[in-house]
């Protein structure tokens, strides 16, 4: 596996462990949202995006379709943490 894609599914597993342990659900506005802050702050640091994304800017917040790719890989996780993947 790629390690990149792999810290990304690392990232989006802290997301959800995190989640819920706080006690909330988790869905994949969420997860877009928390990964494209992600990049903006690690854009600051380091001059390049943690995720390699090809964001689009829609009027309602960024978007990708890549993070649906590893979602689906995570699926297997529904159970074990509070996520709503519709």
């Amino acid at each position: 596996m790629n390690k990149k894609i792999e810290d990304i599914r690392k990232v989006i597993i802290y997301f959800l462990k995190r989640a819920e342990e706080e006690h909330f659900s988790v869905g994949m506005v969420r997860i877009t949202k928390l990964l494209y802050l992600l990049d903006v702050e690690y854009y600051r640091n380091n001059g390049s995006i943690f995720t390699g994304f090809n964001w689009i800017y829609y009027k309602y917040g960024p978007y990708t379709a890549e993070i649906e790719d590893e979602v689906a890989e995570l699926r297997g996780l529904k159970g074990k943490a509070s996520i709503d993947f519709s």
